[in-house]
């Protein structure tokens, strides 16, 4: 099974765009701890280093309920 997951800043400031990162690695580390796997699909960096102001991630799993 395949869900797809998108995080978007919307028109929030760059502090919106930071956030959006960071809950994204947190996303795909959770995932990584129970066994999901995660691409990233989609994403627009924000105008910051490490910020995004969308990105499309791709979870793959038997069983996405976990």
């Amino acid at each position: 099974m395949v869900s797809w997951l998108q995080i978007t800043s919307g028109r929030g400031p760059e502090e919106c765009c930071w956030v959006v990162h960071k809950l994204s690695q947190c996303v795909i580390n959770e995932a990584k701890v129970k066994g999901i796997k995660t691409r990233i699909i989609d994403m627009i960096a924000g105008e910051k280093p490490k910020t995004f102001k969308s990105v499309l991630i791709a979870l793959e799993s038997e069983d996405l309920s976990v």
